[in-house]
């Protein structure tokens, strides 16, 4: 597994990788073994968890004599997020039609139903299919204090249900066991057993030409647990770990799959994997991070031991390691180093340039100049030179207001003889004594 972490596995390695390969030979392990029959199995997609999921759960149902259940999630149309817009996929439409209501048609709602959890940005489920005993993951931090949080185990024990605004059945609670917590969970429920209830969530959902709409789904968040992502996997300690590397891109990814497994009869690879990945060296750039991790863990072993020299006393990550190569030399290679990142005289590890910190400061808002700006800025109206903006405060008008107002209306009937016959003539003077009065206003 250290030799997977830097990308450098040997020929016997692979060999050795070969052995855990599922098969038919008399050798080969099996995944028709009882530990392994319904243990999640690692992936790297989540369209392959979803499938891998779906046939799980009817197989499951199959070989218990259990009837499968459905229960749907209540959609809603909801604005998208602008934000969304502008860095999302540049090659999918987000569609928002013009609407009277945010009630989704019935033809729309039965594709959405139709559509994988993956289909969802937040991995919501459109559509659960439960029976008793069926193995599900929690994909939500209900309650953390009883063990309820993202990416932990269990199985159905039961629900409680309601009708849907289009008549459908509807989770309002889910019962789940949880499987060994790191505390015993009592709550008024048989031990270990944990109330899920249905959530809001804010999603973006494909549909199948690609297109995405913006929604406010209703759903108990939890998905059935026969496959997950090698990034959920991450953390976990499995003593029986199934793992599909064939869609692992990168050798962390081989790696964070395969360091699940607590012992190698435990572990079992399907349907093989590219040597490729996990041969030939690190990139340079993962390289320099593997060195400095190894400096900044040498600095804490010689701290820890008393024995760190006086100059290293920097508080960030590139002022310790600048100050221990001040100290030790740029040659000093600390004794446990991997063999694929040592450095040396035909490989050198540069001394790390010093970095300063940029100078920062926090903004404070004028809370007045923007309510005020605002305000003069609702309508988009500017307002002409010498003239007060119109949602200024209004006042009463006094003495000496209404002598302007009198005199403006005068001068403007002088100027205006002209055009105050008739109609026309009436509508334009009604206007200048209404420009007479803003003014003074």
């Amino acid at each position: 597994m250290e030799n997977m972490r830097y990308k450098s596995c040997t020929s016997d390695d692979i060999a050795f990788l070969h052995t855990r390969i599922a098969g038919k030979g008399p050798n080969d392990p099996k995944l028709a073994q009882k530990r392994f029959r319904n243990v999640s199995v690692i992936t790297a997609r989540n369209a392959q968890r979803d499938k891998i999921n779906e046939l799980g759960t009817e197989r499951f149902a199959a070989e218990n004599n259990q009837i499968l259940h459905s229960f749907y999630s209540i959609d809603r149309w909801r604005n998208p997020d602008s934000k969304r817009q502008r860095g999302g996929h540049p090659k999918k439409t987000v569609l928002d039609p013009v609407r009277k209501t945010n009630v989704i048609s019935p033809h729309l709602q039965k594709i959405l139903w139709e559509q994988p959890p993956a289909s969802s940005n937040k991995h919501v489920a459109d559509k659960l299919m439960l029976c008793v005993s069926l193995p599900v993951m929690l994909k939500h931090n209900d309650a953390t204090e009883c063990c309820m949080t993202k990416g932990a185990e269990g199985t159905v024990v039961s629900w409680q249900t309601t009708k849907g605004p289009e008549g459908q059945d509807v989770l309002d609670t889910l019962f789940v066991k949880l499987k060994d917590p790191p505390k015993t969970v009592k709550i008024g429920l048989p031990v270990n057993v944990v109330p899920i209830t249905r959530h809001t969530t804010t999603t973006m959902c494909s549909l199948p030409n690609d297109d995405e709409i913006s929604l406010s789904r209703v759903q108990v968040l939890v998905l059935p647990n026969f496959a997950m992502t090698d990034y959920s996997s991450q953390g976990r300690t499995r003593p029986d770990n199934v793992v599909d590397l064939n869609s692992c891109r990168t050798h962390m990814s081989y790696y964070t799959s395969l360091s699940r497994s607590s012992s190698a009869e435990g572990t079992i690879i399907v349907q093989g994997f590219d040597p490729k990945v996990v041969t030939g060296g690190a990139s340079g750039y993962l390289r320099q991070e593997f060195r400095e991790l190894e400096i900044l863990d040498e600095v804490t072993r010689l701290r820890y031991e008393n024995k760190l020299p006086d100059g290293i006393t920097g508080d960030r990550r590139n002022v310790v390691i600048h100050q221990f190569q001040k100290c030790m030399g740029t040659r000093y290679v600390p004794k446990n180093v991997h063999t694929s990142i040592r450095w040396d005289g035909q490989d050198p590890l540069d001394e790390l340039a010093v970095t300063t910190d940029t100078p920062w400061q926090l903004v404070k808002h004028n809370n007045k100049n923007k309510s005020a700006s605002t305000k003069s800025n609702v309508t988009g109206f500017v307002a002409a030179k010498g003239t007060a903006s119109v949602a200024s405060k209004k006042h009463k008008l006094d003495d000496n207001d209404t002598e302007q107002v009198n005199k403006k209306i005068m001068m403007s009937e002088d100027n205006t003889e002209s055009h105050s016959s008739g109609p026309l003539g009436l509508m334009w003077d009604g206007l200048l004594r209404i420009t007479a009065v803003l003014v003074i206003l």
